[in-house]
């Protein structure tokens, strides 16, 4: 049986939406201009929609934005760049002021790098109040802890250390805790495998796999490719600052009969599964 709790939230694929973004575009102030700074487009017209019980995977080469994308979606972008478009929840327009009520309860944002934990609390101090934060009680949250801990394949005496006198790889699975630990309708996962092996990559993809099944919803941004045709329902991919193509996982067969982009059967031939063809 699965620990993960049930929140009694019935959902409808065809019907609702959990996360919508139309035409967006990020751009930032380009300062090094010879006259006065310009805006530098660095993500053009991203249109993409997360459904209940969809994990998503966005793939793409570094640099083309995934991050930045992410980031705009969680409101934590700089001052320095501009976001224009929308952004919607559950329908209704995510503002600033919706995302400060929604973000670390029912959205939450798992960070690429492992330094977002604050090195002046014990790692199990960090999911614990992660935890309390979505309204959990006391003991229920210390409970939730435990197991989200043995779940993601973490010993028990690693409650007590610092992020400093941990691995690098049960670091990131530390992150990934303290999102799994709230009551979010929402994950936005950037990078959350990086420097885990095989095994620990599976689990941890599996357990936000897992949530989506509940109803809930994610967003997962990856350069694992062969991870995200494992577990995805569906992938988007990101080239030069856009989406070219969303295509089902079920889709990228070897043969690729399906698949429309040419840098997407690129990606996919470049795997090593493909003998790296591309």
């Amino acid at each position: 049986m699965s620990f993960l709790p049930s929140y009694g939230r019935e959902f409808d694929n065809e019907r609702r939406s959990m996360l919508k973004i139309k035409d967006l575009s990020i751009g930032c102030y380009d300062r090094q201009a010879s006259c006065k700074p310009c805006i530098k487009t660095l993500v053009s017209d991203i249109n993409l929609v997360v459904r209940p019980g969809e994990l998503v995977a966005v793939v793409g080469g570094s640099g083309a934005g995934k991050s930045l994308l992410a980031h705009a979606i969680m409101g934590i972008l700089s001052s320095d760049f501009k976001v224009y478009g929308r952004i919607e929840f559950k329908k209704h327009h995510l503002t600033h002021e919706m995302l400060r009520l929604h973000r670390g309860r029912t959205i939450v944002f798992v960070p690429q790098s492992v330094e977002c934990l604050d090195p002046l609390l014990r790692v199990g101090d960090s999911v614990y109040l992660a935890a309390l934060r979505t309204g959990l009680a006391r003991k229920s949250a210390k409970e939730f802890r435990d197991r989200v801990l043995k779940q993601l394949d973490l010993p028990v005496w690693i409650q007590h250390k610092y992020p400093n006198q941990i691995s690098g790889g049960m670091a990131r699975r530390i992150l990934l805790a303290c999102a799994m630990v709230t009551r979010a309708e929402l994950f936005i996962a950037d990078e959350p495998t990086p420097g885990l092996h095989a095994k620990s990559a599976e689990i941890c993809v599996e357990f936000l796999k897992k949530r989506t099944q509940q109803g809930n919803s994610a967003l997962m941004i990856s350069h694992d490719i062969e991870l995200c045709l494992k577990f995805a329902d569906r992938i988007a991919v990101f080239h030069e600052g856009s989406i070219v193509e969303t295509v089902a996982s079920n889709h990228c067969t070897p043969h690729h009969t399906r698949v429309a982009h040419p840098y997407t059967r690129a990606l996919l031939l470049a795997l090593p599964s493909r003998e790296f063809k591309a």
